[in-house]
């Protein structure tokens, strides 16, 4: 393995991580139950690092498990700002946003 093919492995690993500890499955029942008893009916996922992260298994998990128990999601386009006091806008990606 190369230094490259490192890289992108510890990535592709640090994505999975991020992955399975933001789209838990009990922590989002939760954040559900929690945004519900305040009269909310949407629950978006903020990411605090902004990846794509669609395909990913706890991703794939958590999506079956919000069908499974007749919930509605999107993916809504989020933009990545380089800096607060220069808001050029220079990429995007995804965050899930839960309905019910």
């Amino acid at each position: 393995m190369n230094y490259a093919e490192d890289i992108r492995a510890k990535t592709q690993a640090s994505r999975h991580d991020y992955a399975h500890m933001l789209f838990n499955i009990q922590r989002i029942q939760d954040f559900i139950k929690n945004k519900a008893s305040d009269g909310h009916c949407q629950l978006r996922i903020f990411q605090s690092h902004p990846h794509e992260l669609k395909d990913e298994i706890a991703t794939q998990a958590l999506l079956q498990w919000l069908d499974e128990n007749g919930f509605h999601y999107s993916w809504e386009e989020t933009f990545i700002q380089a800096d607060k006091l220069r808001p050029r806008t220079y990429g995007k990606y995804h965050e899930l946003v839960i309905n019910w």
